[in-house]
């Protein structure tokens, strides 16, 4: 039974070394008919509409990470590199506190790139990167002359930076059996858990943002009316002091020349054709893997797998791609289905519309197939594969450039921006979020998975996996 219970279990690596490979040869001949038929696309360079605003790349230490870093400061974002500690060229230094207010260093501006360090291994890490870019994003700047700088009398603004693209690019690919301080199997930390647990944190952090700039807003709406209402006051005191003195006649033209003007001031029809609003969109974008395509999800092997007897590699790599795949379109699913957007209205007694204000937040998630690419999250492949790589690779293989390109025409489309024309019009339902999206070739495409997984299928595995990072 033993003999037998091994032969079953290298039938099994067998097999599921031949689905991964086997995935691998069919996209590469996928993608290089897509690259000779259609071409790579090829990116702008306007740096001009991409001022102060923010791209974190998370798994920037090589590769694609590395590339899209480069790609995106040459859009002219501001990029905020996560790269693991050990990499050189990561710094701790980066954003500075004094006075309890972030100092943000010159060198974050358009078109640069920080690195700044995190492990997706190990919780601390994750949040001491979270705190360092909510310190880059909440940075106050301050406006005056240097003689008011000296009296201490500046005047705070709002930040110009603005979080645009949140990319997770870290993975780990087919490595030795390594269990994280989580207790979690190193696969499903990288890809799963550590990607999801950082996404959740900017998801609380932009609701919070969009909370406050909603309360400034009503804030500042009561002022507006208050300031109405005083003038429309000391408008009826002068008509009753000109009707008391006797000058009728010329009351009554300033009655009709100020009713009109309380009318305009008042009448929502006269600015409602004028009133646009901001819908701000912030795009987490997954990037993800044609094995995920090879089985469908088990999630107690994935609970098995903490467990060394049980591991397989080549599993656990299409086991997590496939579920971090699946994570995303459940948090699509769920910000779509609850609502990105708060638009309130306000009706007077004839139901005309008042005023209408919208802080409007729309987080959109996709997932991108860069392909098959050059890299060298292979190193931990058979020595067999390392050498035909080596061999073939910068001919069949896509390079990390082009992989970048590949993923990055589709998120940096107008479909992702901020509509600054959206026209407003009297009724109280929001514009419908786009539904979760996959590219793949950079076009919109379908993911061939071998289970049909229902919105509800996911939506119930997406609070399984926040059960398993409540505590972190």
């Amino acid at each position: 039974q033993q003999q037998q219970q091994k032969q079953r279990e290298q039938n099994n690596i067998v097999m599921e070394c031949v689905k991964v490979y086997w995935k691998g040869v069919s996209g590469v001949v996928e993608q290089l008919l897509q690259d000779v038929v259609h071409g790579l696309p090829q990116l702008s360079r306007d740096k001009s509409s991409h001022r102060f605003e923010v791209a974190v790349v998370v798994g920037a230490s090589e590769g694609i990470g590395k590339s899209m870093c480069d790609e995106l400061a040459q859009q002219g974002f501001c990029v905020i590199a996560g790269c693991l500690p050990h990499d050189p060229t990561t710094t701790n230094d980066k954003v500075e506190h004094g006075g309890g207010k972030a100092i943000v260093p010159s060198s974050l501006c358009s078109g640069k790139v920080i690195r700044l360090p995190i492990d997706l291994r190990v919780v601390a890490s994750v949040r001491r990167f979270f705190k360092t870019v909510c310190a880059i994003l909440k940075h106050q700047q301050h406006k005056g002359n240097h003689h008011e700088k000296q009296q201490h009398q500046q005047q705070p603004q709002k930040s110009p930076f603005k979080l645009r693209y949140i990319i997770q690019n870290a993975a780990v690919m087919m490595c030795d059996f390594n269990l994280c301080e989580s207790g979690w199997e190193e696969h499903m930390q990288v890809n799963v858990l550590g990607s999801l647990f950082l996404n959740k944190l900017f998801i609380d952090f932009l609701n919070a943002t969009n909370n406050t700039e909603e309360l400034e807003k009503q804030q500042e709406q009561r002022k507006e009316e208050e300031q109405q209402q005083e003038g429309v006051d000391n408008d009826r005191m002068k008509r009753n002091f000109d009707e008391n003195s006797g000058k009728e006649k010329t009351a009554n033209n300033n009655n009709s020349n100020d009713d009109s003007t309380h009318a305009c001031r008042l009448n929502p029809k006269c600015d409602v054709d004028n009133d646009q609003s901001t819908r701000k969109v912030v795009v987490f974008a997954h990037i993800s893997s044609i094995t995920q395509e090879c089985e469908a999800l088990s999630l107690k092997y994935l609970l098995q797998s903490t467990n060394k007897h049980n591991y397989s590699p080549h599993r656990s790599y299409i086991q997590t791609k496939l579920l971090g795949f699946l994570a995303q379109r459940a948090l699509q699913l769920r910000y779509a289905n609850s609502g990105n957007q708060t638009t309130t209205t306000n009706y007077n007694s004839n139901s005309t519309c008042l005023k209408k204000k919208n802080g409007a937040v729309v987080k959109q998630f996709v997932s991108c197939d860069p392909g098959i690419v050059n890299t060298n999250l292979y190193r931990h492949a058979n020595a067999v594969f390392q050498i035909t790589k080596a061999l073939t690779g910068s001919l069949f293989m896509r390079s990390p450039l082009q992989a970048a390109q590949v993923c990055l025409s589709p998120l940096l489309n107008e479909r992702f921006h901020d509509d600054h024309h959206y026209q407003l019009d009297c009724s109280p339902t929001p514009p419908t979020p786009s539904p979760f999206v996959y590219f793949q070739h950079g076009k919109e495409g379908t993911a061939n998975l071998t289970t049909t997984y229902t919105d509800e299928h996911v939506l119930m595995l997406l609070e399984t996996l926040e059960g398993w990072i409540r505590d972190w």
